[in-house]
């Protein structure tokens, strides 16, 4: 990435006053919809009147403490635990607050590890940590909120926010930093699905990260083991196995490959060979894309399209898993920035936001609380084509595609750029202008 380099002054974050103007703009809207266009107050559907999952997640907490089985039956009203056993045990903190409590706390978290996700992705693509910078995260953060997987994830009460905050906290550290990895470990610990994190630095030779990673992953496994040794034998010998614990594999919101082949085959349990080969696709795309942007330096988009394949290729993925679209907004928003032809290339983070924004259609359902069934989310949109509907069905998936696809096309002609020298600029992408010898000149600095 441009700028990040050891020796290389990092860019200023200086917009211009109109875009803090246009920020601030964006984040009154934000609240608007968040009141008016799906009340904020009703019941269920109001941005705070979910949070089912973190009940579970203090359920589970609650076996540990209580000595009950954690993955026998189910832990909070009908919800089984699904996550490693190290959650639990993390987790025990939270089993001890009161209903309200519980829910106000983990809002708060998960607000704070959006704002400095957004933070920490800048600070990646080699922007000073300023009181500028600092200022415009907030209404950042509120916008962000517009993003289906953003706001699915605060609704339920999810931990994707604060997942996606410690692995970036990885990606933004020096590349010899001697606990680089421990972030992407920990991850992996709580939620399988960042363990494909390790695939990533093996990919791009990091071997002593790849090493951290993995010793704190075990660190974890050997930590719950101790403390829930029959839990721990029952997860890892079945539990992990047990997919139908977690969705429906043709559900709308299964925005995975398998998913995206249920919708298109019009079948709850597609066939195995058609998900192998498109799964070994999709991993093709994401490995490709992923190598060709480390190699380039551009290492959080190389990190964000490893989250984005993870979430691709996992037999089940939530739309709510997808938070990775707030780094790959802020990366193409950091590409437009510093291109020559800025109308077309602001395109890029307008249209990876659309499909992942929080669309509305609404439905009468007496069966609904308030009488209302609130559809949100591209691919939960149900037009009248019924063609269109599987397409919809299947955006995120697609968006992955298009992503690896420009990135490969994008990189496959540029060298790796470590070999510079310290004092000399790092050539930019195609498309781009960045001055070789003015980190402070206008094209430097994010005016978006």
């Amino acid at each position: 990435m441009h700028g990040v380099e050891r020796g290389r002054p990092s860019r200023d974050f200086a917009p211009p006053w109109w875009i803090h103007v246009v920020l601030v703009a964006g984040a009154i809207a934000a609240v608007w919809f968040h009141i008016r266009v799906i009340p904020i107050s009703t019941e269920h559907w109001g941005l705070f009147s979910n949070m089912l999952d973190v009940h579970v997640y203090a359920g589970g907490g609650l076996a540990v403490l209580e000595d009950r089985a954690v993955y026998e039956g189910p832990v909070y009203w009908r919800m089984a635990f699904t996550y490693p056993p190290f959650a639990a045990v993390l987790f025990t903190p939270i089993a001890m607050l009161g209903s309200t409590e519980l829910e106000v706390a983990w809002t708060v978290l998960s607000a704070l590890a959006l704002y400095a996700t957004i933070v920490l992705s800048w600070k990646a693509l080699g922007y000073r940590v300023s009181s500028t910078l600092l200022a415009a995260a907030v209404p950042m953060m509120i916008i962000a909120t517009l993003l289906e997987p953003v706001r699915t994830t605060i609704w339920y009460g999810q931990i994707n926010l604060m997942l996606l905050l410690v692995v970036v906290w990885d990606l933004s550290r020096a590349k010899d930093s001697k606990l680089r990895g421990i972030g992407m470990g920990l991850a992996a610990g709580i939620k399988l699905t960042p363990g494909f994190f390790l695939v990533y630095l093996a990919i791009t030779r990091q071997w002593r990260a790849l090493a951290t990673a993995a010793s704190t992953i075990a660190a974890t496994i050997i930590v719950a083991g101790l403390i829930i040794p029959r839990d721990s034998l029952r997860f890892w010998r079945g539990t992990l196995f047990e997919s139908e614990r977690i969705g429906a594999v043709d559900a709308p919101s299964n925005q995975s490959i398998t998913g995206a082949l249920a919708h298109v085959m019009r079948t709850p349990e597609p066939p195995l060979w058609a998900v192998a080969l498109l799964t070994a696709l999709a991993l093709a795309l994401g490995l490709a894309a992923m190598w060709l942007a480390y190699r380039a330096e551009e290492e959080l988009l190389a990190g964000t399209i490893a989250g984005l394949t993870a979430a691709t290729i996992s037999p089940f993925s939530w739309g709510h898993h997808w938070v990775w679209f707030v780094p790959l907004i802020i990366v193409l928003s950091h590409y437009a920035t510093i291109s020559r032809h800025r109308f077309i290339t602001w395109l890029l983070p307008v249209a990876a936001a659309i499909p992942a924004a929080s669309w509305v259609q609404s439905f009468v359902d007496p069966l609904q609380p308030g009488g209302t069934f609130y559809a949100i989310g591209t691919f939960m949109l149900l037009p009248r084509d019924p063609e269109l509907v599987i397409l919809l069905r299947s955006v995120f998936p697609l968006v992955f595609v298009v992503v690896t696809t420009c990135t490969i096309v994008a990189l496959a002609g540029r060298g790796r750029q470590a070999t510079a020298p310290p004092d000399q600029a790092t050539a930019p992408p195609p498309g781009t202008e960045v001055p070789p010898d003015r980190t402070d000149s206008p094209h430097s600095k994010i005016d978006a």
